[in-house]
């Protein structure tokens, strides 16, 4: 595993509750 990889999966595990968030609140809008 390199350095850049394990960089890059950790903003990816980072981003994901706010990525979860924003999808879960434009659902909510919409319906």
């Amino acid at each position: 595993l390199k350095v850049g990889e394990a960089i890059s999966c950790n903003v990816m595990i980072a981003r994901l509750p706010t990525f979860i968030l924003s999808k879960f609140s434009k659902e909510k809008i919409t319906s």
